[in-house]
């Protein structure tokens, strides 16, 4: 619907909603139909009033009650939002923590060293990859920028040992490996460093125990913009 259409558009839907809401008589499947109406209307206003030109004329031309009932479900859904960002911080938070020093060299120079929740993916049978997250609870930085999260991936996982991804890769047709194991993400929004064999050898190395894993790995992002990572991180 074009622009010039939008003042009688808003006119209209709050005439229709008015009317459902005055409207009196006996017959139960009209009364059924002009409640689904109205609620369909108040959905209708509702996604139009996002725009700054439709909430102006919405402001001007809907009833009171319409108004109260849109507000309403403009609070009911920011509270929604609010409880799911605190469940999801929450479940954040009952993560088990890693240990991490993570250090970037090139384009971006920095350290850090901060006790992160970890999700950590272990193979369930033979052959599968073993795959580590690591995000911050708070926000910090490394070389200036905001740190938002660090995974990766080791195909074929068997144990203790070193793993040349590189030489995997050459080996394996990596068609099984997920294009997101190998990420750093810094300012959100912004495109993340990544590797793939191109941009050079990667080696992860996992001590006898199992839990301390050391990483080094070239990546890269969209902007050509290139960092070498060390890291050093002690499973919980």
């Amino acid at each position: 619907m074009s622009g010039g259409d939008n003042k009688e558009t808003f006119g209209g839907l709050a005439k229709r909603w008015l009317k459902n809401q005055l409207a009196t008589h006996g017959d139960p499947q009209r009364s059924y139909r002009e409640r689904q109406e109205s609620d369909a209307i108040e959905e209708r206003v509702k996604d139009k009033a996002q725009e700054d030109v439709g909430r102006a004329l919405f402001d001007t031309l809907a009833p009171a009650g319409l108004k109260e009932k849109i507000a309403g479900l403009e609070r009911a859904n920011a509270e929604g939002a609010r409880q799911r960002e605190e469940r999801r911080q929450a479940e954040h938070e009952a993560k088990p923590r890693a240990e991490v020093q993570l250090s970037l060299t090139g384009h971006i120079t920095g350290q850090l060293s901060e006790a992160m929740p970890a999700v950590l993916n272990r193979p369930q049978e033979a052959g599968e990859a073993l795959a580590l997250e690591l995000s911050p609870l708070d926000t910090v930085e490394i070389g200036g920028r905001p740190f938002q999260a660090f995974s990766f991936a080791i195909p074929g996982y068997g144990g203790a040992g070193q793993y040349d991804l590189s030489a995997i890769a050459q080996s394996d047709d990596m068609a099984d490996w997920d294009p997101y194991w190998f990420q750093l993400v810094l300012d959100s929004g912004v495109e993340p460093f990544y590797w793939v064999p191109d941009f050079g050898r990667a080696v992860i190395t996992v001590e006898p125990d199992e839990r301390t894993i050391r990483v080094r790995m070239p990546m890269e992002n969209a902007g050509s913009e290139r960092v070498d990572v060390t890291a050093t991180v002690v499973l919980p």
